[in-house]
Order: C-alpha cells, then sequence, then structure tokens
C-alpha cells in the first residue's frame, strides 16, 4: 500500500474516532459493532457479499444471505448463518460465531431441530436428534433411522422415541413440515405456489385471511372441519368469541354476511381467518389461485405436512379474537396427543415490523407475511406429551392489543 496513502486513512480513522465518542449515542445506536458480521469479516469481505434480494422479507423459501436485515428465526437465513436477534435495530443474518451466546453455546447447526436440515455431514446429529438423510449425517458410533415419517439418529437397535420431546419435530412425532408458501393481495386475489417438497399423499392446509371483507367458507378442491373449530371471524377489535360456520345467520353463496352467537354478532368481516385443507394428488398443480369476492386486502399461507391424517386431520382447536394483550397469547387446545402437530395461525390487523411476533418458546415460525396495515403468521410444533397444550405466547415487541384473531389447531397423524 502507498505510505501516503495509509497515513492519510489512519489520521481519518482517528478524527473518525473521536467525532463518534463526541456524540450523544445511546446503548442502542452503538448495538451494531462491525464484529457483528464475523469475527473473520472484513471490511473488503463484507462489502463483496453477494445480495440475496430477500432483505426486508426474509422467509424459509426467500432466505436472506450474510449482514442482510429482516430474519425471524435462523430458519430465514442462508446456510451457515443464524438470525442475530437485534430489537432496536432490525434482526440480521450473521456467520455463525465460533462461541458466544448468539450461536447456542457453540451449535453449529442452521435450522431448528427436526427441521428437514437440520443434520448434514458438516454438522453430524447427536443421539436423538433429527431429520437425518444418512449415516453420515449422524455423529460416530449413531446410525440414522426411520421414524415414522422423520428420521433420527439413534444408536444401532434403538427405537429413537423422545417423549419429552416438544421442540418442533423430534421425539416420537409422526409428522414433517414438508414446506410452507404465501402470498398476499391487496385486493383478494391471491396466487400461490405448491410448497417444494409437496408428494402425492401429504397434507396440504391453507391458512386464508382478510381485513375488512369477507371470506368463504367453501373453495372448489378444499375441504373444511367444523368441528373442532378452525377458524376465527370478529366484526370489531373488542370482540372476545371468534365466529365460525356455525354462527352463521345468512349465507350468500361460499360467503357469510351475518353473524351471531351466545356472545356478539355483526359481520364478522373486520379481521379473520378460515382453514382448508386438502390430500395432494399425483397431479397436484404448482400454484393455486384464489379471487375473493369484495376489495380488501387478503393474504393466504400454504403449509405442506407429511405423516398427517388427511380426512378430519384436526384433533381439538381453541380460538381467540381479543387476547389483551400487545403479544398474540394462542388459547390452548384441550386434547393433543404425543406426536401430533401443534400448528397456531395469527392474522393481524395494523403494521408489525420483522421481529415484532416471534414464535412461541419451544416452536418455529412456518411462514409469515405481510402489507402495509395487516400481517399473518403460522407457527408449529411436535407435541411431546399429551394433554392440553397450554397456551402459548409470541416473542418480541408485538403489536396493539385487540388486533388479532388467533386460532390453535392441533393435527392428528395417519
Amino acid at each position: 500500500m502507498n505510505h501516503d496513502c495509509s497515513l492519510f486513512k489512519r489520521k481519518v480513522l482517528r478524527l473518525s474516532v473521536l467525532f463518534l465518542f463526541a456524540l450523544p449515542l445511546s446503548c442502542e445506536q452503538l448495538d451494531d459493532p462491525l464484529d457483528d458480521y464475523g469475527s473473520d469479516a472484513g471490511l473488503d469481505e463484507r462489502a463483496g457479499t453477494q445480495k440475496s434480494g430477500c432483505e426486508g422479507k426474509c422467509s424459509s423459501s426467500c432466505r436472506c444471505g450474510w449482514t442482510e436485515v429482516g430474519c425471524i428465526d435462523d430458519g430465514d437465513c442462508q446456510s451457515g448463518l443464524y438470525c442475530k436477534k437485534r430489537p432496536k435495530l432490525g434482526n440480521r443474518c450473521l456467520k455463525k460465531p465460533t462461541t458466544g451466546p448468539d450461536n447456542n453455546n457453540n451449535d453449529c447447526h442452521t435450522f431448528p431441530r427436526g427441521h428437514g436440515s437440520y443434520c448434514s455431514s458438516s454438522c453430524p446429529c447427536s443421539e436423538g436428534e433429527g431429520d437425518c438423510d444418512n449415516n453420515s449425517q449422524c455423529k460416530s458410533g449413531l446410525i440414522c433411522k426411520q421414524q415414522s415419517g422423520t428420521d433420527f439418529c439413534v444408536k444401532s437397535g434403538d427405537n429413537g422415541s423422545d417423549d419429552n420431546d416438544d421442540s418442533g419435530g423430534g421425539g416420537n412425532g409422526k409428522i414433517q413440515h414438508v414446506g410452507s408458501t404465501e402470498d398476499y393481495g391487496s385486493s383478494g386475489d391471491l396466487r400461490l405456489s405448491r410448497p417444494a417438497g409437496t408428494r402425492s399423499g401429504d397434507l396440504l392446509i391453507l391458512f386464508l385471511s382478510r381485513t375488512d371483507d369477507v371470506l368463504p367458507f367453501r373453495l372448489s378442491g378444499w375441504s373444511r372441519q367444523k368441528n373442532p373449530r378452525s377458524s376465527c371471524l370478529k366484526s370489531n377489535n373488542g370482540q372476545r368469541d371468534c365466529f365460525g360456520e356455525t354462527d352463521c345467520r345468512n349465507w350468500n353463496g361460499a360467503y357469510c354476511s351475518s353473524f351471531r352467537n351466545s356472545s356478539a354478532s355483526g359481520s364478522g368481516h373486520d379481521l379473520g381467518t378460515v382453514v382448508f385443507y386438502k390430500r395432494a394428488g399425483s397431479n397436484e398443480p404448482s400454484r393455486y389461485s384464489f379471487n375473493l369476492r369484495g376489495s380488501h386486502a387478503a393474504w393466504a399461507i400454504l403449509t405442506t405436512l407429511r405423516g398427517a391424517a388427511t380426512s378430519n386431520p384436526f384433533r381439538s382447536s381453541a380460538t381467540e379474537s381479543c387476547d389483551g394483550s400487545s403479544d398474540s397469547k394462542f388459547p390452548s387446545a384441550p386434547n393433543g396427543k404425543a406426536g401430533d402437530m401443534l400448528l397456531l395461525s395469527q392474522s393481524f390487523d395494523d403494521t408489525v415490523s420483522s421481529g415484532d411476533f416471534g414464535a412461541p418458546s419451544g416452536m418455529s415460525r412456518l411462514m409469515g407475511t405481510r402489507g402495509s396495515d395487516e400481517a399473518g403468521h403460522v407457527y408449529g410444533a411436535i407435541l411431546g406429551r399429551s394433554g392440553a397444550t397450554g397456551q402459548k405466547v409470541t416473542r418480541g415487541s408485538g403489536g396493539s392489543s385487540c388486533k388479532d384473531a388467533l386460532i390453535t389447531l392441533v393435527v392428528k397423524p395417519q
């Protein structure tokens, strides 16, 4: 390097440091040090980072690259990266550090336990962990053994069961999350892709949501389960009990124009979600189109599960239309069994930022979407024990209270 240039740069650096110390910055403003980008990252390497095009809308289907902002969970980042939680500055995808609390005590895994890519030959799984694909993805002395839809690393001759696992894909779970997709339409016109990896016999679950307009209870080619209830519609922010299909008093084709139950009445058009399902066929289309009646915003999340029942798949459910909290507090479903899949659906009628509604403890965010004044998320986990599922609460700063419509679903295995 030219000596004069090097001297000039050192002078500029000293002046910059003096200037920074002269500013009355808060701790939050200084919470983005250079070593955020990885202990092995220099300025030149950072400048050459490839952009993914997903920044600000990171998801499991559009994973953000190194230094990009907008992730919620590690699964929103590309392989080898993790999601650093920064409440004041926005979560960022960064390289996994060699030490430190952000990497879960030097854990080399990128995805949550039970994810299809959790185990790899470069980061083999320990006993009882999954999903693995072959023996090379398990640590020495272990084999990769099929366990009713999810592969686990076990000792030879072991059945691999773990009744205490509630981490979202491990334990004796028979159901596996294959993938999810989403779409948002400002006028109710939706186009969704089939989740990658979907195959014949899988269960497809469609979470259809909207604000300020009608939602259908019937869709061609899709099924609905009335009991246990798998819908939540509300007429105003303060409405406590969700409306369902059996509360409809006036039908207009597939749409309900007015509702009434034991505690409330109204149009049910303020905010809501209706859940549909179908068994994936051998000629399942690669894309789905939904043109909803009305002109207001709508969104949809489509999730594929493997090993789930495809006829009347929901064992139990619970709904809540005003939880009185800035977080989303999902109500407890009364009946779940070890190995069932717990799904939580949130629709939210207000502006949110990335990370406002992180997955509840022990769960993973399967997919999320947002518009200018609304948002939705679906979270999932495999139940490790039988009984009531218990209240589940999102993590993060949350949003305005009573702006959400919440559904808790328990999905049965085949």
